[in-house]
């Protein structure tokens, strides 16, 4: 081999080395969404204790407008970063999606079974940390530890008082916030 293919190869090698290093900073870059969920969770954790007969209405609705305005700007901060891709775009909103079909199904065993609200609560919140769990194992780290609290805070709300939705929501909405931060690269600047 003569030496100026070993110097093409060394520049192809740098060249994906770079390309790769580019598309996994990416990830970590926007903290918005992050913080989009955390004030969505953290209202509906005060209405479920506060106000709870317009709890159902705000989870049926702020959800939904939540994951429309989490597309829009994951796919713009995707463009930013030069790093925007259908088939990544449609990883996402397939796996955060999906926890509507399973929150259909929940909700048809609660009307079948007569479970109350504070049960549905609890069911929702355990799917929902499961979902940010797997996230966090298959998507983007910065949702493992939120997804933790929230599984185990599904549980705990029994055990929390006196207003154990808002404490519970509020720990989320702060892991979700903390991890997005200290899991964010020093060369964010977004």
């Amino acid at each position: 081999m003569t030496t100026p293919n070993i110097e093409k190869i060394e520049s192809d090698i740098a060249f994906l080395r770079e390309t790769v290093g580019e598309r996994n900073k990416q990830r970590y870059t926007s903290i918005t969404i992050s913080i989009l969920w955390a004030i969505i969770v953290a209202i509906g954790s005060l209405i479920n204790d506060f106000s709870h007969q317009y709890s159902g209405w705000y989870w049926l609705t702020a959800p939904l407008i939540g994951f429309f305005v989490s597309f829009y700007l994951g796919k713009r901060a995707s463009r930013e970063c030069g790093t925007l891709s259908k088939a990544d775009g449609r990883k996402y909103a397939t796996h955060w999606g999906s926890m509507f079909f399973v929150f259909v199904a929940i909700l048809s065993i609660t009307n079948v079974h007569n479970l109350n609200g504070w049960v549905v609560g609890q069911m929702f919140m355990l799917i929902s940390g499961l979902c940010g769990y797997f996230a966090g194992l298959h998507l983007d780290k910065r949702y493992l530890f939120p997804g933790i609290v929230m599984v185990v805070g599904a549980a705990a709300v029994d055990f929390v008082g006196p207003y154990p939705w808002t404490v519970i929501g509020f720990a989320f909405s702060a892991s979700l916030i903390i991890s997005a931060v200290k899991m964010r690269p020093q060369h964010a600047n977004t």
